[in-house]
């Protein structure tokens, strides 16, 4: 299997026969140093059946102007472990699959769809005059200089960096995956998620216009909690869901939507365990959430003066937190490479923390998709709250 942050497969219509995985250095992408502009690589399967696995990549690390120089300033120095990697495995007769693993250094989860979405279109455009019109527009905008944060970013990261790794020590370690849990990947229609803004609006005074983003938070929290099969657990105690904000569009200038990089901010919502769990919380969730989210990206300081929010990261340590990957605005399923939209997406990462992954349905238009990892008893528990509204909602 793939140890990757986001998995996505495809079926193409030719057949492949054999399984054959590219390294992140096969693929003529190095993880610490300048690419050609170019690359591609040609597959062949231990069969009959052949395929094309094509990408292009400028840089794959934080921007030194010069490494050197940095290295003085800083304090940091170049170590092996890659920022961002890529694999591709071909499956006899199936189909591909795409793993890709990044730190968040390098790029956040819009960064990494629009890219997969551009590479799509790259792969089907046929020629360079076709790549222009397909692409074109997508292009990623790569120019760290269009945040305007003074040095206070840097500041913040720096500090955030030495408190938890005081020796820059980035060796890369395995990553262990528990092997006692199921996946399942659950649907919330439009009509589903419309019900659920109408609860909200039925009850609760002078409510505001509800996104979709915090209703299924708001449901898929509280079903988390109410499938919790420990009976030792404090009512009392503080419990919190996590989420991590696009704000490229509340900059001042605002970032294009095509940015490519981290542009996101860490909200964290918290209520009492007891009140989520009894009749209302899915409201006490809504507007938790809501709430912290405003708070946040509606501050009066602006985004960049409140970007503490990696010290407060750390806050999560040993806390019962339930954390939210993706966002409903991700549409990976565009991603075409000329076969068709891809069959699945996954968040491998989902298997080592409690949390939920959320997109755009494949099939469905206006609904959404769910993922989680759970022991076998917390699933089931999980998918009978969620399949009954008025055991989620009361």
């Amino acid at each position: 299997m793939l140890s990757t942050d986001t998995l996505s497969s495809f079926v193409p219509e030719n057949q492949f026969t054999g399984v054959d995985t590219f390294s992140f250095e096969e693929l003529g992408l190095s993880p610490v140093r300048e690419t050609p502009d170019d690359v591609g690589t040609t597959t062949r399967g231990r069969g009959k059946g052949q395929g094309k696995a094509m990408g292009s990549s400028s840089r794959t690390v934080a921007e030194e102007e010069d490494d050197e120089e940095t290295g003085k300033r800083t304090g940091l120095v170049r170590t092996p472990s890659p920022v961002i990697a890529l694999q591709i495995t071909l499956f006899a007769g199936q189909g591909i699959c795409i793993g890709i693993t990044n730190h968040h250094a390098v790029a956040d989860g819009s960064s990494i769809v629009n890219f997969v979405k551009s590479w799509g279109r790259a792969n089907r455009s046929g020629d360079d005059e076709a790549f222009h019109q397909a692409v074109g527009r997508h292009l990623p905008v790569l120019d760290r200089n269009l945040v305007e944060d003074h040095g206070k970013l840097d500041s913040i990261a720096w500090k955030f960096v030495r408190n938890r790794n005081p020796n820059l020590d980035f060796s890369p370690s395995l990553v262990e995956f528990p092997i006692n849990r199921v996946r399942s990947t659950l649907l919330l229609t439009k009509n589903q998620v419309q019900n659920l803004k109408n609860h909200v609006y039925a009850n609760t005074p002078n409510s505001r216009d509800v996104s979709s983003f915090t209703v299924i938070s708001a449901y898929a929290w509280i079903c988390a909690l109410r499938s919790e099969t420990s009976s030792e657990d404090d009512e009392e105690e503080i419990v919190y869901f996590s989420l991590a904000a696009d704000c490229r569009g509340r900059l001042n200038p605002p970032l294009p939507e095509s940015y490519f990089g981290n542009c996101l901010v860490f909200v964290r919502a918290g209520a009492r365990r007891g009140s989520l769990k009894k009749k209302g919380g899915f409201l006490i969730a809504v507007e938790s959430i809501r709430e912290a989210t405003q708070r946040i990206l509606q501050s009066d300081r602006g985004v960049v003066e409140s970007a503490d929010w990696p010290l407060d990261f750390r806050k999560n340590s040993g806390q019962c937190v339930v954390s939210v990957a993706g966002s409903p605005r991700f549409d990976v399923y565009e991603a075409d490479f000329g076969w068709g939209k891809p069959r699945k997406q996954e968040f491998v990462h989902l298997d080592r923390q409690r949390s939920i992954s959320l997109c755009k349905s494949r099939d469905f238009e206006g609904a959404f998709e769910i993922g989680l990892s759970r022991n076998k008893a917390e699933m089931d528990i999980f998918e009978r709250v969620f399949g009954d509204p008025n055991m989620a909602l009361e």
